[in-house]
C-alpha cells in the first residue's frame, strides 16, 4: 500500500519475501526516472543512507531497477511524521520538541563525523517517529559528501532543499 508521496518518488509498504520482513520501498517517478541527473542523485542519496548505521537514520537495505523502474528498499517505520504530528496539532510540547531535535543532531552530527554528509534537506516530512517516539531521519535524496560542496559553487539561481527549512545562509 503507499505510504507517502514527495516530489520525486512514491513510497509503499512491502514485504521481503527473502528476509521476512516488511521495507518501505520507495519509487522513483517515471518522469524522473528517464533523466540521467535525477536517476544519479537518486542513487546517490541511497548510497549515502547506506553507507551509514546509527539508530536515529532510516536503514538503507538495497537500491536497484527492475524493468525500467528505479527503486530503494529501505526500513520501515511503524509510525507517522512529524509533519503528520504537527498537521494534527499546531506544535509539539517542549520536552517532546527537544528529543526529537537531539536524536536528529545526533543522526547529522554521526553523518558528518564519518562520512561528511550533509543531509540538505531536514524536514518534518523527513523525520519518523517510530511508535515508541524515537525520531529517524529519512530521505537522503540530497545529501551531499563534503568533497561535493567543497568542489561544486551552486549557481546563484539554483535551490537546494525545501524553501521553507532550509538554513537562511
Amino acid at each position: 500500500r503507499e505510504l507517502g508521496r514527495g516530489g520525486m518518488a512514491t513510497v509503499f509498504l512491502a514485504y521481503q519475501r527473502s528476509l521476512d520482513r516488511d521495507v518501505a520501498l520507495k519509487i522513483l517517478g517515471s518522469e524522473f526516472s528517464i533523466a540521467q541527473d535525477d536517476i544519479d542523485q537518486f542513487i546517490r542519496g541511497a548510497r549515502a543512507a547506506a553507507g551509514i548505521s546509527h539508530p536515529h537514520i532510516v536503514q538503507t537495505y538495497a537500491v536497484g531497477e527492475s524493468e525500467g523502474c528505479l527503486f530503494l528498499s529501505m526500513e520501515h517505520i511503524d509510525g507517522r511524521s512529524v509533519a503528520s504530528l504537527l498537521s494534527r496539532s499546531a506544535r509539539l510540547s517542549v520536552p517532546q520538541a527537544l528529543l526529537i531535535v537531539k536524536q536528529i543532531a545526533s543522526a547529522l552530527d554521526y553523518a558528518w563525523d564519518l562520512q561528511g554528509l550533509v543531509h540538505m534537506d531536514v524536514t518534518p516530512d523527513n523525520i519518523l517517529l517510530t511508535t515508541s517516539g524515537e525520531a529517524k531521519l529519512a530521505d537522503m535524496g540530497l545529501a551531499k559528501f563534503k568533497a561535493e560542496l567543497d568542489q561544486e559553487s551552486l549557481a546563484e539561481d539554483e535551490f537546494v532543499g525545501t524553501p521553507a527549512y532550509v538554513a537562511p545562509e
